[in-house]
């Protein structure tokens, strides 16, 4: 990957080299700031005209490395989606692993404690009854466990 951003930059700087045929006009305006461009500026006003050094004829050379500039971006481009996308597959499959995991262990202690609740209603039926444990509180007992037991499902 960096060898490509390094043909790429050398590809620009080439590129850059190409323009320098082009003319630069200079000029000052009302307000004494200075102005640089390769359009020349309306109305009358003094302007100084700095030549180019390159050609100013079609380049074949230019325009083949132009090409060939442009399908590495293309390339590059390209490269870029194809990574996102499976950056993106990636990431989506983790957070699908990550709701399965949670949701097993959600149903794992739901078992726990439903086993639990089982337990403790099966206590409470073999339990003698005595005059600290009536037949009326073994059945609001029960009846509040069955109701807890209902509550997990």
């Amino acid at each position: 990957m960096d060898r490509i951003f390094m043909a790429l930059a050398l590809l620009w700087f080439g590129f850059s080299s190409a323009s320098a045929g082009d003319v630069i006009y200079q000029w000052v305006d009302e307000k004494g700031v200075k102005h640089f461009s390769d359009v020349a500026p309306e109305g009358n006003r003094k302007v100084t005209v700095v030549p180019g050094q390159g050609q100013s004829r079609p380049d074949p050379e230019s325009d083949k490395q132009r090409k060939s500039f442009d399908s590495l971006v293309e390339q590059l481009n390209k490269e870029t989606a194809a990574s996102e996308a499976e950056r993106k597959r990636r990431l989506e499959a983790e957070e699908r692993q990550h709701q399965r995991e949670a949701e097993a262990k959600r149903r794992e202690q739901l078992e726990k404690k439903r086993k639990a609740i089982l337990k403790e209603i099966e206590m409470i039926e073999k339990r003698a009854l005595s005059p600290t444990f009536t037949e009326g509180m073994r059945k609001a007992r029960l009846e509040k466990l069955k109701k807890q037991l209902q509550e997990l499902k």
